[in-house]
């Protein structure tokens, strides 16, 4: 692919991300409008079990459908991907029927949280779809994926609040109707092979082979990414939760900011790793770059936020400010792990990596738990700077030992 090329779809991913991350900020506007703080802290918590429920029902090899999309032809394709949604749905009615018995069995309260493995099936297929549109380059596509999903799930959100009421199983129903809406486009014309189950046993292998040892990582990546809502819900109430949820879901623009700065950056640090440049070398001078880049950027998002903040929240949510502040600062902590954890990837130092996101998964929970049981909520957000700062330092050890022992065989 062409350099303007690159830079052409690279364009296109950016705008169409942060035009959905608009239509997702319209929907906050709306919540919090319209939901009871408490309701806004049943979608966070909701949404937190997503996150933990939705690779496991895809067994985390969803990198899988780029790699066999770009190496295989359409039929060996269709075969993989038969076999893939077969794997994923046997999944979903395990963790479907585990959900409802431990609601019979009251071990959660939540009755809306039964819903989370639909939704993870649901998501999987539309991962996919998304996934396939990158490796056919055909970025108007996924685009068109990235905007319609946010904007028929501010559609359908509105119409569902303002008509029935301001529960928090609208808003989930509104974006599982979006998604589902996606997945129906993608696939409308060969929904048939989704019908028609087939289990080939090698693909099989490979997809197991491939997710599972990601599965292991998996809750450290929660604990780093999703716990904070859980731990306020338990430790501080689901009134505080819901509105640490508004905040985060505001602060969530770093995280886009974050990826962009990523997908700018990352190309020619793999270059420079590839010339056999230094490896402290490189990884000094891009913590720079990513560090140097998010705290402007952060600077950026805290100033719009104050100056808008009364204006786009109502009064029941004004404490979301130091809440905000707070998350924005994290961001810039991630930003600080983006560059070991993308040396990791390019070494392929997985073992190394699922120990720095477990390790830095436990600090979090830690840092977290403890600050917000004898402190505040704002010890929330400082767990997951220490959780990413964590999994830097273990990063970093990794690849000065690969470093010294390339040394040593030469």
């Amino acid at each position: 692919m062409k350099f303007g090329k690159q830079l052409t779809h690279l364009g296109l991913y950016l705008s169409f991300s942060l035009s959905g991350a608009a239509l997702s900020f319209g929907a906050v506007l709306i919540l919090t409008r319209v939901l009871p703080t408490e309701e806004y802290g049943a979608i966070g918590i909701f949404f937190s079990i997503l996150y933990l429920v939705a690779p496991a029902v895809s067994l985390a090899a969803d990198g899988l459908v780029s790699v066999n999309k770009s190496r295989l032809d359409p039929k060996q394709y269709l075969e993989f991907q038969r076999t893939y949604v077969t794997i994923a749905f046997a999944s979903f009615l395990v963790f479907q029927t585990g959900f409802v018995l431990a609601w019979l069995a009251k071990l959660y309260t939540m009755p809306l949280l039964a819903f989370v493995p639909a939704y993870a099936l649901i998501r999987f297929l539309s991962a996919m779809a998304a996934a396939e549109s990158v490796i056919d380059e055909k970025p108007w596509l996924y685009g068109l994926i990235a905007v319609l999903t946010p904007a028929s799930a501010l559609a359908m959100t509105a119409m569902l609040v303002f008509t029935l009421g301001g529960y928090a199983v609208y808003r989930i129903l509104a974006t599982f109707l979006a998604e589902a809406l996606v997945v129906f486009f993608r696939y409308r014309t060969h929904l048939i092979h989704f019908v028609a189950l087939r289990f080939d046993r090698a693909t099989a292998r490979q997809i197991f082979r491939f997710g599972l040892p990601s599965l292991v990582a998996l809750t450290g990546g929660w604990a780093l990414n999703e716990s904070d809502k859980i731990i306020i819900a338990r430790e501080a109430g689901l009134d505080v939760a819901g509105i640490y949820t508004a905040a985060a879901s505001l602060a969530a623009i770093m995280m886009t900011l974050n990826q962009s700065v990523t997908n700018a950056l990352y190309p020619e640090m793999f270059r420079r790793l590839k010339t056999g440049q230094q490896l402290r070398q490189v990884i000094i001078r891009y913590v720079a770059s990513f560090v140097g880049i998010s705290s402007l950027l952060c600077l950026a998002v805290i100033s719009a936020y104050l100056l808008v903040r009364d204006i786009v929240l109502p009064e029941r949510y004004a404490d979301t400010k130091p809440f905000f502040i707070a998350l924005a600062l994290a961001g810039v902590a991630v930003s600080f792990y983006r560059p070991f954890g993308l040396a990791a990837e390019y070494f392929q130092l997985a073992r190394t990596r699922a120990i720095a996101i477990l390790l830095g998964g436990a600090t979090t929970l830690l840092v977290s738990t403890v600050g917000v049981r004898h402190g505040n909520a704002l010890w929330a957000p400082a767990g997951i700077a220490a959780g990413y700062l964590m999994a830097a330092f273990v990063v970093a050890s990794g690849l000065k030992m690969r470093e010294k022992n390339h040394s040593n065989t030469q």
